[in-house]
């Protein structure tokens, strides 16, 4: 009976975590701490995680995690900014926990409905709201205030677009590899159209919209790689073309961009672009003079501000370099094995499985040049939840599978 409940929790909670990803932050942190607990609750998931220790995957991420705590002996940064980042990048710890819950295949539906669910209501929001002029959504996304305290629902436009375009590319992945009924196919074809226009004609984010064409292209690479090459030549060539002619949204994020790059080479650097490229060039300065194991856990924001005062910031927006100036080659060199691990157990992945789980661990990897992706709270609990229900679910069938086979021998 207990067990029955557990179970259930488990289920409820991961599609409230799934519904979370582009609602809210508040529901997220609430819904993964709950899942924690019933997970560690759950006997199945105690006795499996000896299992998930052993994966490739696990063992990179409990060494990010291990470089991390490491990296306090030698910090420059305060107690509390050290302690700050060892929280931040917890979801590098609990990964066990996480990929031993997805070894029952069940629960990875109930997540799946629920990020349908909660990307399509941003959506379905964010097209109503279009319709009617009322600008729903903003780089913040949408914000009220209660007692003076501002409260957040929905988020900004990359994580929208982001979603928004994994979820379309999910449901063509589908589209491509099974046999779905009538209505499937519809509703699965009326859903990647919504997303789309969306995410070109709606939402403002240039970023979101070049990972969503990357996705797109990836995927049809992986179906069939001739056809897709020229079907990926047609969408950058025709189609990407006729959204700059036609799209708004477009036409303003490449009238940003080159606003930004004006302003940088005028002497102003505090644009979305133009504070970025700062970022990046005094990150490589760190870098150099710090090479092997950085400046410590916690250490950007300070080391940052004592070689400019000229665009502050906490936040390199680039995992890459974060990782280079807190933890040095060291740390940047695990965190490229934890994206090729991530991207070899994907392409093991049977069909779609496959086409989603490289989609993501590409994309992600590409993200981290100008986004930090795997360090924010948002899209990195979400990378390791995705990521480990596809590798321990697909784990868990093959052994299923190995063991009917072996079953069918002995009779």
């Amino acid at each position: 009976m207990k067990a029955q409940f557990n179970n259930k929790a488990i289920s409820v909670i991961l599609f409230l975590f799934g519904f979370s990803l582009t609602v809210s932050t508040f529901l997220q942190s609430i819904s993964m701490v709950c899942l924690l607990v019933f997970a560690l609750m759950s006997s199945e998931v105690r006795a499996n995680l000896k299992f998930a220790i052993k994966e490739p995957f696990i063992k990179i991420s409990l060494l990010i995690y291990a470089l991390f705590i490491l990296g306090t002996l030698w910090t420059s940064a305060a107690i509390k900014d050290a302690l700050h980042m060892l929280v931040k990048a917890d979801i590098f710890l609990i990964a066990p926990v996480i990929f031993a819950i997805f070894y029952q295949p069940k629960y990875k539906i109930s997540l799946y409905y629920g990020f349908a669910c909660g990307v399509m209501l941003a959506v379905v929001i964010s097209l109503v709201a279009y319709l009617f002029h009322l600008g729903f959504f903003t780089e913040s996304g949408v914000h009220f205030y209660i007692y003076g305290k501002a409260l957040r629902v929905f988020h900004s436009h990359t994580y929208q677009n982001y979603f928004a375009g994994l979820l379309s590319v999910g449901l063509l992945s589908i589209l491509l590899e099974e046999q779905l009924t009538k209505f499937r196919r519809a509703l699965y074809i009326i859903v990647i159209s919504l997303c789309t226009f969306d995410i070109f004609f709606v939402i403002h984010g240039r970023g979101g919209q070049i990972l969503y064409l990357l996705m797109l292209v990836i995927l049809l690479l992986q179906w069939r790689f001739k056809l897709g090459m020229f079907f990926s030549a047609v969408i950058l060539l025709l189609v990407v073309p006729l959204f700059v002619a036609f799209s708004p949204a477009v036409k303003d994020g490449i009238e940003l961009y080159n606003s930004d790059l004006t302003k940088y080479q005028n002497g102003n650097f505090d644009t979305s672009m133009g504070g970025r490229w700062e970022f990046h060039k005094y990150s490589w300065q760190l870098i150099k003079h710090s090479p092997i194991l950085g400046y410590g856990t916690g250490s950007y924001s300070n080391e940052y501000q004592s070689v400019t005062t000229k665009v502050s910031t906490t936040n390199p927006h680039n995992d890459y370099l974060w990782f280079g100036v807190e933890l040095g080659v060291c740390g940047i060199l695990l965190l490229v094995a934890f994206i090729f691990i991530a991207f070899k157990q994907a392409y093991r992945l049977v069909l779609p499985y496959r086409y989603i789980g490289i989609i993501l661990v590409a994309t992600y990897a590409v993200a981290c040049f100008q986004n930090s992706f795997f360090t924010d709270r948002i899209t990195g609990e979400a990378f390791i939840v995705f990521i480990s229900s596809l590798l321990a679910s697909s784990r868990y069938q093959k052994k299923t599978s190995l063991h009917n086979d072996n079953m069918k021998e002995y009779k």
